[in-house]
Protein backbone atom coordinates (compact mmCIF):
# COMPACT_ATOMS: atom_id res chain seq x y z
CA UNK A 1 0.00 0.00 0.00
CA UNK A 2 2.88 2.55 0.45
CA UNK A 3 4.87 2.11 -2.53
CA UNK A 4 0.76 3.02 -4.56
CA UNK A 5 0.65 6.34 -2.14
CA UNK A 6 4.03 6.96 -3.00
CA UNK A 7 3.75 6.53 -6.91
CA UNK A 8 0.76 8.66 -6.45
CA UNK A 9 2.74 11.57 -4.61
CA UNK A 10 5.70 11.39 -7.42
CA UNK A 11 2.87 11.56 -9.98
CA UNK A 12 1.17 14.77 -8.70
CA UNK A 13 4.55 16.52 -8.39
CA UNK A 14 5.40 15.79 -12.07
CA UNK A 15 2.24 17.06 -13.29
CA UNK A 16 2.77 20.23 -10.75
CA UNK A 17 5.77 21.00 -12.26
CA UNK A 18 4.61 20.18 -16.16
CA UNK A 19 1.65 22.36 -15.80
CA UNK A 20 3.96 25.13 -13.87
CA UNK A 21 6.26 24.71 -16.84
CA UNK A 22 3.89 25.23 -19.15
CA UNK A 23 2.11 28.44 -17.38
CA UNK A 24 5.68 29.64 -17.25
CA UNK A 25 6.44 29.47 -21.24
CA UNK A 26 3.18 30.95 -21.65
CA UNK A 27 3.77 33.96 -19.44
CA UNK A 28 7.09 34.58 -20.98
CA UNK A 29 5.43 34.82 -25.08
CA UNK A 30 3.00 36.89 -23.43
CA UNK A 31 5.57 38.98 -21.89
CA UNK A 32 7.68 38.79 -24.89
CA UNK A 33 4.96 40.29 -27.16
CA UNK A 34 3.75 43.25 -24.47
CA UNK A 35 7.58 44.11 -24.14
CA UNK A 36 7.24 44.39 -28.61
CA UNK A 37 4.65 46.33 -28.41
CA UNK A 38 4.98 48.91 -25.87
CA UNK A 39 8.87 49.47 -27.58
CA UNK A 40 6.65 49.88 -31.19
CA UNK A 41 4.54 52.61 -29.48
CA UNK A 42 7.55 54.05 -27.96
CA UNK A 43 9.13 54.44 -31.06
CA UNK A 44 6.00 55.87 -32.74
CA UNK A 45 5.38 58.67 -30.10
CA UNK A 46 9.55 60.05 -30.50
CA UNK A 47 8.78 59.69 -34.12
CA UNK A 48 5.81 62.19 -33.99
CA UNK A 49 7.90 64.15 -31.78
CA UNK A 50 10.78 64.72 -33.66
CA UNK A 51 8.21 65.71 -36.38
CA UNK A 52 6.32 68.12 -34.43
CA UNK A 53 9.99 69.68 -33.89
CA UNK A 54 10.56 69.88 -37.13
CA UNK A 55 7.54 71.55 -38.07
CA UNK A 56 7.63 73.83 -35.62
CA UNK A 57 11.00 74.83 -36.70
CA UNK A 58 10.42 74.68 -40.24
CA UNK A 59 7.37 77.52 -39.43
CA UNK A 60 10.57 79.72 -37.56
CA UNK A 61 12.19 79.80 -40.74
CA UNK A 62 9.11 80.11 -43.08
CA UNK A 63 8.38 83.49 -40.60
CA UNK A 64 11.68 84.55 -41.17
CA UNK A 65 10.84 84.49 -45.03
CA UNK A 66 7.46 86.22 -44.91
CA UNK A 67 8.51 89.07 -42.81
CA UNK A 68 12.24 89.72 -44.71
CA UNK A 69 15.24 90.92 -43.76
CA UNK A 70 15.86 92.71 -39.82
CA UNK A 71 13.31 89.63 -38.77
CA UNK A 72 14.85 88.12 -35.84
CA UNK A 73 12.68 85.51 -32.89
CA UNK A 74 14.34 83.40 -30.28
CA UNK A 75 13.06 80.11 -30.09
CA UNK A 76 13.66 76.74 -28.11
CA UNK A 77 13.25 73.36 -28.96
CA UNK A 78 13.28 70.43 -26.82
CA UNK A 79 16.64 69.33 -25.52
CA UNK A 80 16.22 65.65 -26.59
CA UNK A 81 14.24 62.99 -28.43
CA UNK A 82 14.32 59.98 -26.66
CA UNK A 83 16.93 60.79 -24.09
CA UNK A 84 19.00 61.60 -27.18
CA UNK A 85 20.44 65.07 -27.79
CA UNK A 86 19.62 65.20 -32.23
CA UNK A 87 20.66 67.18 -35.32
CA UNK A 88 18.24 69.31 -37.12
CA UNK A 89 18.67 70.56 -40.69
CA UNK A 90 16.11 72.68 -42.66
CA UNK A 91 16.99 72.40 -46.94
CA UNK A 92 15.85 72.03 -50.03
CA UNK A 93 11.93 72.45 -48.69
CA UNK A 94 12.43 69.49 -46.14
CA UNK A 95 13.47 69.57 -42.12
CA UNK A 96 15.34 66.57 -41.08
CA UNK A 97 15.50 65.33 -37.35
CA UNK A 98 18.13 62.99 -36.58
CA UNK A 99 18.93 61.25 -33.29
CA UNK A 100 20.18 58.34 -31.71
CA UNK A 101 17.06 56.28 -32.66
CA UNK A 102 15.90 57.30 -35.98
CA UNK A 103 15.20 60.04 -38.52
CA UNK A 104 11.95 62.26 -38.86
CA UNK A 105 10.74 64.80 -41.74
CA UNK A 106 8.57 67.95 -42.24
CA UNK A 107 7.96 69.90 -44.80
CA UNK A 108 8.35 73.44 -45.47
CA UNK A 109 8.90 75.82 -48.57
CA UNK A 110 12.46 77.09 -47.33
CA UNK A 111 14.59 75.87 -50.10
CA UNK A 112 18.12 78.59 -49.65
CA UNK A 113 20.88 77.56 -48.21
CA UNK A 114 21.25 74.78 -45.20
CA UNK A 115 20.50 75.68 -42.07
CA UNK A 116 21.43 73.55 -39.36
CA UNK A 117 20.67 73.10 -35.58
CA UNK A 118 22.12 71.27 -33.14
CA UNK A 119 21.05 70.60 -29.05
CA UNK A 120 24.17 69.16 -28.28
CA UNK A 121 25.13 72.59 -26.78
CA UNK A 122 22.03 74.61 -26.63
CA UNK A 123 18.49 74.28 -27.02
CA UNK A 124 17.84 78.42 -27.56
CA UNK A 125 18.13 79.89 -30.82
CA UNK A 126 17.54 82.80 -32.68
CA UNK A 127 16.21 82.57 -36.00
CA UNK A 128 17.65 86.12 -38.01
CA UNK A 129 16.59 86.94 -41.81
CA UNK A 130 19.79 89.29 -42.76
CA UNK A 131 20.83 90.63 -45.83
CA UNK A 132 23.10 87.27 -46.40
CA UNK A 133 19.38 85.39 -45.93
CA UNK A 134 18.02 83.43 -43.18
CA UNK A 135 20.33 81.59 -40.42
CA UNK A 136 20.22 80.23 -36.93
CA UNK A 137 22.24 81.17 -34.03
CA UNK A 138 22.59 79.75 -30.88
CA UNK A 139 21.70 81.57 -28.00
Amino acid sequence: MRRANSSVKGQTSIEFFLLFGMAMAIMTVLFAAIQTKESDVMSLQNQKTAAQIGEKVGKHVEKALAEGKGYSRKFRVPDRIAGSKYNLTVTNKTVVVRWGGGIATADTIYSGEKLKLSTRSTNLYKVIHDEKGVKFVER
